[in-house]
């Protein structure tokens, strides 16, 4: 269960995004974090480097608003594909798994229609009252 909360390997104790833990800088390959910072009237996000806000490294990346991230993020994701190869094989695999789910779910109603009869048989009219 730990590992399962805890994918991307970050903390997600006061600054949760679903990019955290997946990004890292550019300069030094330290990760990059969440950062808060008020001024001008608003409160402001950004990512910002550990490893300059530690002082691990001499790294000069700036602090990036968390919404240019996205974008650059989106604008890359947008260039990227799969070989041909890959994409055969993840299509492959998907339909095993969706027809094993759907296999699953097909002897679940089953199962369940058999139980709604035993039930509906094993009472009188009278004695059960369902509710929609």
């Amino acid at each position: 269960m730990l590992a399962a909360n805890n994918f991307a390997g970050e903390k997600q104790r006061e600054h949760p995004h679903y990019l955290k833990g997946s990004i890292y800088c550019g300069q030094c390959g330290s990760r990059l974090i969440v950062c808060h910072a008020k001024g001008r009237g608003g409160t402001y996000s950004y990512f910002i480097c550990i490893g300059r806000q530690m002082k691990r490294s001499a790294c000069n990346q700036r602090a990036i608003r968390i919404e240019c991230v996205e974008e650059y993020i989106a604008v890359y994701y947008a260039t990227v594909q799969l070989p041909t190869g890959e994409v055969a094989a993840l299509r492959s695999f998907l339909r095993e798994e969706l027809a094993q789910l759907r296999a699953e779910a097909d002897r679940e109603r089953t199962t369940q229609q058999q139980r709604l009869r035993h039930l509906v048989a094993s009472h009188e009219p009278g004695d059960l009252k369902l509710r929609a």
